[in-house]
């Protein structure tokens, strides 16, 4: 049986290391891509742009995730997502070509990201049983929101300054919490072949009929 279902407590705190990157990451990305680029072109526009790109994106990568595996799916999207940063902030300068510009904020936050948070939901609720489940899930958000977005717009104020108030630094925290998630991930047992109506069967009890 997995670790995780047979703990519950277990089960939360991976998934508050997990949720670091979907609150942390976003976050710092579409805060600091605005703050840092805005003197380039870098606009809400551009960032509507990427968030409607996503529409499309994430069930694309839920649905790849039910084929390779959720924990795949996430890990390398998450590393890939870090890898990324570095890239569209290199091409957030004066001068940059407006394509380059839009490609720097399309392709990292509106299609690489969403290999995160497309099987992110089918990953959270398959490490719980389905007695534990909401209460589990809700935990976790609420507990990954209080530090993950908390802390994290401090954390990279901080970092700022600190490297010349060029983004570099904030950078390498996104990849370094991008490595804790990408860890955790393979601290779980991919359960996404599994039956999970297999969890509302009380023993006992015949399950119902289907209709």
């Amino acid at each position: 049986m997995n670790a995780a279902r047979m703990n519950p407590q277990r089960g939360a705190v991976v998934m508050v290391a997990l949720a670091q990157l979907a609150v942390g990451a976003a976050a710092i990305f579409a805060r600091f891509a605005l703050a840092t680029g805005g003197a380039v072109g870098v606009s809400w526009a551009r960032m509507s742009i990427a968030a409607l790109v996503m529409i499309a994106t994430i069930p694309f990568f839920g649905r790849l995730s039910d084929r390779v595996g959720r924990r795949r799916t996430y890990a390398i999207g998450s590393i890939v997502t870090a890898l990324s940063a570095y890239a569209a902030f290199y091409f957030m300068t004066p001068g940059a070509d407006k394509l380059v510009l839009w490609l720097a904020i399309i392709v990292p936050f509106g299609v690489l990201y969403a290999s995160v948070y497309g099987p992110e939901a089918a990953l959270f609720c398959e490490l719980f049983d389905a007695r534990v489940r909401y209460t589990g899930i809700s935990f976790v958000y609420q507990f990954s929101g209080i530090f993950a977005s908390g802390l994290t717009p401090i954390i990279a104020t901080s970092l700022l300054p600190l490297g010349g108030n060029k983004p570099w630094l904030i950078c390498a925290y996104i990849l370094v919490v991008s490595m804790i998630s990408a860890a955790s991930v393979f601290a779980m047992r991919d359960m996404h072949k599994r039956d999970m109506t297999a969890d509302n069967v009380v023993p006992g009890l015949k399950p119902a009929k289907q209709a």
